[in-house]
């Protein structure tokens, strides 16, 4: 028989050193407090178009369970401005642009992400299925609502 002793450690899972323990947990702990951040969402929208139009800010949460951040009924030669909302930082957030006797049926949408958008609304050309073309881009003119942007 082989003689008693203590027990020898596992040669093929070496113990985790203390000193690198501490970073990894720190790191995991920021890590959850930054999924915890909620984005902010601001879309100024511009209707340059000949008709009036509706436009949403839609959170979009499971396939049937949209939730609306904002909304707005632009007249032509107009602006609003939808939010600032927040939402989950894996949820996606939609700008939602249609006539007002569209809105259930063709929607424009727009993925956006987190910060300020300025959306243009124009006529869209006779050659296409589309009565309006919708432009988007990262609002510069001011600074960002959301720290983390």
């Amino acid at each position: 028989p082989a003689p008693a002793g203590p027990p020898q450690p596992n040669p093929y899972t070496p113990p985790m050193p203390s000193r690198l323990a501490t970073p990894l947990l720190l790191a995991a702990i920021a890590l959850l407090q930054a999924c915890s951040i909620r984005p902010t969402f601001e879309v100024r929208v511009e209707n340059l178009s000949s008709s009036t139009v509706v436009a949403q800010l839609v959170r979009d949460r499971t396939l049937d369970d949209d939730e609306i951040l904002g909304v707005a009924r632009i007249r032509p030669d107009a602006a609003a401005t939808l939010g600032p909302a927040s939402a989950d930082p894996l949820d996606p957030v939609y700008l939602r642009v249609a006539r007002p006797e569209d809105l259930q049926s063709l929607p424009d949408n727009h993925r956006i992400g987190r910060g300020r958008w300025v959306a243009t609304v124009t006529d869209a050309p006779i050659t296409t299925w589309h009565r309006f073309a919708v432009s988007i881009e990262k609002d510069t003119t001011q600074p960002p609502a959301d720290p983390a942007e």
